[in-house]
């Protein structure tokens, strides 16, 4: 029988009354007796250091758990007593245990060889159960049969009071073991899959180029006849959807090849009328120069290349958490975004420790997944200076906290209202797949993203789910940066 089963059986049981030192023994009343320096199967620290006596415990359940003392005075009282004092670190964890608020414990060492338990009843006490049975009483007058009989009564003795220490389950339940070696194994094996499907497909077909018609090239009955009165002195050479100027020095250089410009004017046939005064030869002058000037394209269009150059301009800055509890921070976020590779913070920043490096302000992120050529990003977690580096923050991983967002300069920030913020800058809350996410997270308007813990090939799929929303997000914006 091991005592500490029978403790946690009495305590839990509502009987700790009964359980009492006589001596150097704990009674348990009338039914169990152990001596008080008998090892249990507690190991103490935090199971790192040596195992409990049973005087100790009952000292502890005595003067702990029954008269609802502080550990301090408890811990005095242990001294003063000479007695195994329960460490604050045990205290929490030996409690639930006894009053049965969980059925085991991480620090139980099952199977001590030399953990010998006495006799329950004490020697006397057996030896006059013996002298009345009935091998005492008849002596051998009661022959085989009765030495049998008795035999049978006391082996269904024991097997009754039999504790079973270990099972199939307690044998596969090792704590401090973990199943990491064989889960990167399969990691591997489905990443090699993944690379034999991809190989086996077929290669995709090439999409051969249409060639237009031209029919909008060809000069109509219209064209010829606007020719017949006077379509070259108005300074065109074809009308129609393809047009282009006389004069080859009054188009702009803005205009781009192929583009259509708008329309010429409608000509009227030469009528002869009185000569004009001076001042309407000025205001026809001024006239004709601005319809040249719209003719040529001296105006800037959205899809000129001014244009264009005009809205990649400016590198976008997204905002990590400076905490160390966050998902994604200075330390990992870099391949994460890079590559498509989610590390722990703690991993990152223990290798950073060993290479002799230091956790930079600000980095410098190199997208190219979803983009033909490299695009720049910039990522910190310190909160900007300068008013314009405000207007280049476009997107912001959470930690999930109000505080985060309180130096931040957009209406209701500093008191917990994220409305307006992420109507200006894209949020994003990474968390693991297993974990629930935070009823107030919910609540804001961000993209919720998870990642497994495990399964490390699909981390890509995650990056590339952010960039595509953060595009998505620009576009919807019109955003003038580089993205």
């Amino acid at each position: 029988m091991d005592p500490l089963t029978v403790l946690r059986d009495f305590v839990s049981g509502g009987t700790a009354d009964q359980v009492v030192m006589s001596g150097d023994r704990v009674d348990f009343g009338s039914r169990y007796s152990f001596p008080g320096s008998l090892r249990t199967l507690y190991k103490s620290e935090g199971g790192k250091k040596d195992f409990y006596d049973l005087g100790s415990l009952v000292f502890f359940v005595k003067n702990f758990l029954v008269n609802k003392t502080k550990y301090t005075d408890y811990f005095r009282a242990a001294k003063a007593a000479n007695v195994m004092a329960v460490s604050f670190l045990d205290r929490k964890d030996l409690e639930e245990y006894l009053t049965g608020k969980k059925d085991k414990s991480d620090f139980i060492v099952l199977g001590i060889p030399d953990l010998q338990v006495d006799n329950l009843e004490g020697p006397a006490a057996k030896k006059a159960r013996l002298d009345e049975g009935p091998l005492g009483a008849g002596g051998a007058a009661g022959g085989d049969m009765a030495a049998g009989s008795d035999e049978d009564s006391t082996l269904k003795g024991i097997l009754a009071h039999e504790l079973q220490l270990r099972d199939r389950n307690s044998m596969l339940s090792v704590p401090n073991r973990n199943f990491s070696k064989v889960l990167a194994l399969l990691s591997n094996v489905q990443k090699e899959e993944q690379r034999r499907q991809q190989a086996a497909r077929p290669a995709a077909k090439p999409v051969l180029p249409i060639k237009g018609s031209g029919r909008y090239e060809r000069q109509t009955q219209q064209d010829a006849r606007l020719q017949q009165l006077g379509g070259d002195v108005l300074g065109t050479v074809k009308t129609g959807f393809v047009t282009a100027s006389a004069n080859p020095a009054a188009a702009g250089p803005s205009s781009a090849p192929g583009a259509p410009p708008p329309p010429p004017p409608p000509v009227q046939p030469p009528v002869p009328t009185a000569r004009p005064a001076p001042d309407q030869q000025q205001q026809h002058r001024s006239h004709h120069h601005q319809s040249q000037h719209r003719s040529s394209g001296g105006s800037s269009r959205p899809g000129s290349s001014q244009g264009q150059q005009q809205r990649r301009s400016g590198t976008p800055i997204i905002m990590v958490p400076p905490a160390l509890t966050s998902m994604v921070n200075m330390y990992n976020v870099q391949p994460f975004l890079e590559q498509g590779v989610f590390r722990t913070v703690e991993e990152c920043r223990a290798e950073l420790a060993a290479s002799g490096g230091k956790k930079q302000d600000l980095i410098k992120v190199t997208r190219t997944l979803g983009r033909p050529s490299p695009v720049a990003y910039h990522v910190t977690d310190k909160e900007p200076e300068r008013k314009e580096d405000w207007k280049r923050v476009v997107a912001v991983f959470c930690l999930g906290k109000p505080w985060q967002f309180k130096k931040w300069p957009f209406k209701g920030a500093g008191e917990g209202d994220l409305v307006e913020t992420f109507s200006r800058v894209r949020g994003y809350f990474l968390h693991y797949s297993d974990e629930k996410v935070d009823p107030t997270v919910k609540g804001w308007n961000l993209r919720v993203v998870s990642v497994n813990r495990e399964g490390r090939h699909r981390d890509v799929t995650v990056a590339q789910d952010i960039w595509s929303d953060l595009d998505a997000f620009l576009q919807a914006q019109k955003s003038t940066l580089a993205y």
